[in-house]
């Protein structure tokens, strides 16, 4: 893992980064997996090789993938 420049999201090309792909329960509450990648990876890229890693190290067939864009009041 490289801390370094890479596209902001917040707007701050000044600053160094580093990706984390982070996944948890339904809850929240339990973290299942965790992976660091370089501040310039692509987090487009790097998803469906995280996914795809993420189902082999817990022999699961199907796995359901969503953000805050599915939720609405």
């Amino acid at each position: 893992m490289k801390i370094t420049y890479g596209y902001s999201r917040d707007r701050r090309p000044d600053l160094k980064q580093f990706l984390l792909d982070l996944i948890c329960t339904g809850d929240g509450d339990v973290p299942l997996y965790m992976r660091m990648g370089d501040g310039n990876e692509s987090d487009q890229k790097q998803f469906p090789l995280v996914i795809k890693e993420f189902k082999n190290q817990f022999n699961c067939d199907s796995l359901m993938v969503v953000d805050s864009a599915l939720y609405t009041q």
